[in-house]
């Protein structure tokens, strides 16, 4: 456990393999960070976490407090070319987590409030 990093993007780039195993989420920006590095990205499903990994697509999800789950989510990544889902992760997260799209999804909420 490294604590603050100022540039968490310099160890995020040295992994093959961001293992998220929240109890509890918001997003999860670390798992946009670990796909915009180049990780496969394995996530519990906490919060808004299947939002950006969707299972065998964009990276691997296992249900929160299964160690045996998270545990077999490594071992199928583990000696396998991952590139064809980092590379659909990278797509889905560019297309879908911009900027320009969060802003436009959070005017969408807020136009529906009025």
């Amino acid at each position: 456990f490294l604590g603050f990093l100022s540039n968490p993007e310099v160890l995020l780039k040295a992994l093959d393999i961001l293992v998220v195993p929240s109890r509890s989420e918001g997003l999860g920006s670390v798992a946009l960070d670990g796909v915009l590095a180049g990780c496969l990205v394995i996530s519990s499903n906490a919060g808004g976490l299947p939002e950006i990994i969707k299972d065998n697509e964009t990276g691997h999800l296992f249900n929160v407090d299964d160690v045996e789950g998270l545990e077999g989510k490594i071992n199928q990544a583990l000696g396998k070319n991952n590139q064809d889902i980092i590379n659909k992760a990278e797509q889905y997260v560019l297309q879908n987590f911009s900027l320009e799209k969060m802003v436009e999804k959070t005017l969408e909420v807020y136009s529906k409030l009025k």
